[in-house]
């Protein structure tokens, strides 16, 4: 088994991006896999870099503004994260609260709702459960006026309007997350009719990324870790054209580590047009992790990760392995100055 341990590093600080850089200024690496060779150039050159019939999957979902400041701050907490902005029953509700309190305290939210913290779950960061008084609309509707966008705990900054906008995609239109697929952040409208005109076309499914995308290991060994469940829908048009670009041997490349788990949990399902009538509907609790054959990718953005995550192992199973992506590609992305994480560069792997 692979130790958790061997997926840690440290990236320095500065390296950490805080806003994420203009369009046409955002870097990209690509890694060939089959030379095993790096070239270093911007999101711009992707119409000449990818080939005409290449097929883009990006994740629609909409980030949920779930994080929610008190009316009334308790000592040290000054807010609570709704885990699933979709709930429909108010208790027994996970949040994370930005400090500790005592069980059975009674929060004071903004428009007279109250919410008791009743049970402590754990994990890291921790998980807290209670339930929520006075809401009269559904809950997503209710955070969308009141709430805050849930930047991740690495943006050390409190979220503002220019957020609302940088922390979605262009292609968001589903609501339902609590964090953003970031990768899809780089693909602006006239970008994508950029590749839409040199023949490299894009579609949606979609999944509602959860908080598990930052948690980090806290097993010996990766393959101990446990996922989160989290909620996909895959609509039939776009199950069809994923069909017919297999069907016709051309690339299907994921934009983003949340909508490779989307394709792989349906895998070959892909491949029969008659399972494919009905829109694909479920939970996906997939976890990725070197050695690991994929059914459905030929290519894949994504970000530079947090360490000791699932999106790393992800990106080091579809790299080939750990020390490909770690001892190779990280070390040089780190030498020629990318920036990390949500709101930093990215990086394709073909």
């Amino acid at each position: 088994m692979a130790s958790s341990k061997s997926y840690d590093f440290v990236i320095p600080r500065e390296r950490i991006a805080q806003r994420p850089r203009a369009f046409g200024n955002q870097k990209l690496l690509v890694y060939h896999k089959t030379t095993k060779s790096i070239e270093h150039t911007t999101f711009e050159a992707l119409p000449e870099l990818l080939k005409p019939g290449d097929l883009l999957v990006l994740n629609d979902t909409r980030v949920v503004p779930a994080q929610v400041r008190l009316a009334t701050p308790h000592g040290a907490c000054t807010s609570l994260l709704f885990l699933d902005p979709l709930r429909e029953v108010y208790e027994n509700m996970d949040i994370i609260l930005s400090s500790r309190v005592p069980l059975g305290t009674e929060l004071q939210l903004p428009g007279g709702l109250v919410f008791t913290v009743e049970k402590l779950v754990g994990g890291d960061p921790e998980v807290h459960q209670g339930s929520l008084k006075g809401l009269n609309e559904p809950l997503h509707v209710f955070l969308a006026r009141i709430g805050e966008m849930p930047l991740p705990p690495y943006v050390e900054r409190v979220p503002d309007k220019e957020d609302e906008a940088s922390y979605q995609t262009s292609v968001a239109t589903t609501p339902g997350a609590i964090a953003a697929p970031t990768a899809g952040l780089h693909f602006y409208p006239k970008l994508l009719e950029r590749l839409q005109a040199a023949g490299i076309e894009h579609t949606c499914v979609t999944l509602h990324v959860g908080y598990g995308t930052f948690r980090s290991f806290s097993s010996e060994f990766v393959e101990q870790h446990r996922m989160d469940r989290e909620r996909y829908h895959v609509s039939v048009g776009t199950s069809m054209k994923i069909h017919q670009a297999l069907k016709e041997n051309r690339r299907v490349i994921a934009v983003g580590t949340t909508a490779t788990r989307v394709l792989e949990t349906i895998g070959g399902t892909f491949k029969n047009a008659e399972a494919l009538k009905e829109p694909l509907v479920g939970e996906s609790g997939i976890f990725i992790y070197p050695p690991y054959e994929f059914k459905v990718l030929s290519g894949l953005f994504t970000n530079f990760h947090y360490p000791k995550t699932s999106v790393l192992t992800l990106t080091a199973a579809f790299c080939g392995s750990r020390e490909a992506l770690l001892d190779v590609i990280y070390k040089e992305a780190m030498e020629k100055d990318y920036l990390w994480y949500s709101y930093g560069d990215g990086m394709l792997v073909l």
